[in-house]
């Protein structure tokens, strides 16, 4: 699973786009303790599948994609059981996110869920039939920590030391984005870009790309309802975080603004996730 991608750029300033035909959604521009994030996403299934959410925290800024597959049940479960798994494995080690605290809570999760499965059988044959990969990132301090599982139960963790002016952001993304979109071309992109809307900006060049492959116009592409789509592209999510960290790697500053970690922006307990908001319809 190509999930994740590591990118260096410095994007522009310019506009937010909005939904255009209901099942494509972008969040506004938000801050964490070490930055901005930028959120989008589209449905192509009969049911938006891929999951998203972010949570900012004074102690480490979570991201989350997940890339469900046979159903969104996976997904969803991921959605609502990771991120607080994370948080309860690392009050276990003194409140710090490390790789063994992600490692651990992937583990947790697919036993969680494999219990609910045992217990709930016969009722959740379609969830029995659902599965998903999954990309974690948790950014505490000065070091990012990616942790992916794909089709093997155990994941593969990373951890990279930030280095303040090098490293200026990260683009986490399903793979209905990087289907039709290169490494190359999603650094172009978000390094040109304004950072408001630049997750849709992604969004909107995977389905531009799509449909030229597919050899339709992009607008007979937007009219093409839920379920059909899918034969054009898959569900897509995608965050992508800036990175405006200090040299001491704890703060973020941008334009002569500082946003210290300790800010109410970044003390929410509840992330922003894709699934609200498409719920909502929204």
């Amino acid at each position: 699973m190509r999930m994740a991608r590591w990118c260096v750029g410095w994007p522009a300033s310019a506009t937010e786009k909005g939904c255009r035909d209901g099942l494509t959604w972008q969040a506004e521009l938000r801050p964490h303790a070490a930055g901005e994030f930028s959120m989008a996403a589209a449905q192509a299934n009969a049911e938006m599948e891929d999951q998203a959410q972010v949570m900012p925290s004074p102690e480490a800024t979570l991201v989350g994609v997940y890339d469900g597959h046979g159903g969104p049940d996976a997904s969803r479960f991921l959605r609502s059981r990771l991120f607080p798994l994370v948080h309860e494995l690392a009050a276990e080690h003194g409140g710090a996110v490390t790789a063994e605290v992600m490692r651990k809570a992937f583990l947790a999760a697919d036993e969680e869920y494999l219990q609910l499965l045992r217990w709930s059988l016969p009722n959740m044959s379609r969830a029995a039939a659902s599965g998903s990969c999954c990309l974690l990132g948790a950014i505490s301090d000065d070091t990012l920590y990616v942790a992916n599982a794909g089709d093997s139960r155990a994941p593969s963790v990373h951890a990279r030391k930030l280095k303040p002016g090098v490293d200026l952001f990260v683009v986490f993304a399903s793979d209905g984005l990087w289907e039709h979109l290169s490494d190359d071309e999603a650094v172009r992109l978000v390094s040109k870009n304004p950072r408001r809307g630049v997750a849709g900006a992604l969004v909107q060049a995977a389905f531009k790309e799509a449909a030229r492959k597919r050899e339709v116009r992009r607008g007979d592409l937007w009219r093409i309802e839920r379920g059909v789509r899918r034969h054009f592209h898959d569900d897509i999510a995608a965050v992508v975080v800036f990175l405006d960290l200090d040299n001491d790697g704890r703060r973020a500053r941008r334009r002569g603004k500082v946003v210290h970690s300790t800010s109410s922006c970044c003390s929410s307990n509840t992330p922003l996730d894709v699934y609200s908001f498409f719920n909502s319809g929204a």
